[in-house]
């Protein structure tokens, strides 16, 4: 699931800066993941261009 910064769930296209997007983050040991909410910094120019995105990731701490 995509949303955007304003919440508005969204889906397909490329990722745009702003988006809030949901992403499975592993845990410390590298063997479980946990899917977390990340903030999209990199453009979406970026994003086409390269096939990946630059995120940072939220957490509740």
């Amino acid at each position: 699931m995509r949303r955007t910064a304003s919440g508005t769930p969204t889906e397909g296209g490329p990722f745009k800066e702003g988006e809030v997007i949901l992403l499975p983050f592993p845990f410390n040991d590298l063997q479980n993941v946990k899917t977390r909410p990340a903030l999209v910094l990199s453009s979406e120019s970026f994003n086409r261009k390269s096939n990946s995105i630059i995120v940072a990731q939220i957490t509740p701490t």
